[in-house]
């Protein structure tokens, strides 16, 4: 009597396609919640004892799936501009008292040392270019040598390329106290377009990130959502506190009013000069007809003020502009009339 056997099945850490058995050696490497893993190469499968390379993978291999879903991931939109550089960390130092020009806390002493991180890139060539390309800006090294200090004399070495360099966010609207912009509207684009860039291209906490984190922050009120990577401020309360205020009223050098924009001489000086280059060209009769067609559709009172009106470009064009409307007649749009104008004419009947 035969029998049938069954097919064996084992759940195996998939690295080495011959090897069925778990790995004995400790774990070193971890998940990104913390779970440990034998290998970062290996992956959970099914399969019978006499297969060898291959299987069904399993969905509780969160191993495997953690790293799909995190390579599709690991790269940022790159820089638009400015997309291939090199940085690195260093101190700026203020070596002359200038603070009769300027009240910034960079350069309130000498002799004063502030973190800084620089980054030197070409314009136009993308992240993967030649360090060798020419660029349309660059400054001359025939002096370097001799140049009273080494741009080249960096403080501190990035320790990850992407962290700090990549993921930097410069912005002419990071000013800190004591500098302004100037009155510049290609400079203010620029103020709001740089931070809206890096909030598309590295994240909505780009702020918070090691190369772009301020020394001192606390604005409990903005807090939540995807933009916050800390402690969120904790206990704190999102709202900041306040008291009754003194009644006091502001002093404004200027007064702050309506103002009504008068029509003045300089308001006619086109007009004046096209209806000028209408008689020269012939022209002024076919505007007299056109003007004269379109206006007797108005009121009488509105036809009125429209030769009142024309009398401020020239006195010849406001009289003819009469004759012409008077050998009209009665020609007035009664149907198409604005509200207003058949309000004044129920009024005048």
């Amino acid at each position: 009597m035969s029998t049938v056997s069954r097919p064996q099945f084992v759940f195996c850490y998939r690295h080495i396609p011959d090897t069925l058995t778990r790995s004995t050696e400790p774990p070193v490497y971890t998940l990104a919640e913390d779970r440990p893993v034998q290998d970062p190469a290996s992956s959970v499968i099914l399969r019978g004892p006499s297969v060898r390379g291959g299987g069904l993978g399993l969905l509780q291999g969160t191993q495997l799936v953690e790293t799909l879903a995190h390579f599709p991931r690991e790269r940022i939109p790159e820089r638009v501009v400015h997309a291939k550089a090199a940085g690195a960390w260093g101190e700026f130092e203020c070596t002359h008292d200038i603070t009769q020009w300027c009240s910034a806390a960079l350069f309130k002493e000498v002799g004063k040392k502030t973190e800084v991180l620089a980054r030197i890139s070409t314009v136009a060539g993308e992240r993967g270019s030649a360090d060798t390309v020419r660029d349309i800006r660059g400054f001359a090294l025939k002096d370097a040598e001799n140049y009273r200090w080494n741009i080249f004399d960096i403080t501190r070495d990035p320790d990850n390329h992407f962290q700090d360099i990549e993921q930097a966010a410069f912005s002419p609207s990071t000013l800190i106290l004591g500098i302004a912009p100037s009155a510049d509207i290609m400079l203010h684009a620029r103020m709001f377009s740089y931070p809206d860039a890096a909030r598309y291209r590295v994240g909505p906490n780009y702020q918070q990130l090691p190369c772009n984190r301020a020394l001192n922050v606390y604005s409990p009120c903005r807090r939540d959502g995807p933009m916050r990577v800390d402690g969120n401020y904790g206990p704190d309360p999102d709202y900041i506190k306040s008291g009754p205020a003194d009644v006091a009223h502001g002093e404004w050098i200027g007064r702050v009013q309506d103002y009504t924009f008068d029509v003045t001489e300089e308001d006619w000086g086109q007009p004046r000069m096209l209806w000028k280059l209408f008689k020269e060209q012939g022209e002024d009769k076919v505007l007299i007809h056109n003007l004269s067609m379109h206006t007797s559709k108005a009121l009488p009172e509105v036809q009125k003020e429209a030769i009142k009106s024309w009398a401020n470009v020239d006195e010849d064009l406001s009289k003819r502009l009469g004759e012409a409307l008077s050998k009209t007649g009665d020609n007035t749009d009664h149907k198409n009339a604005p509200p207003s104008q058949i309000a004044l004419l129920r009024h005048r009947k």
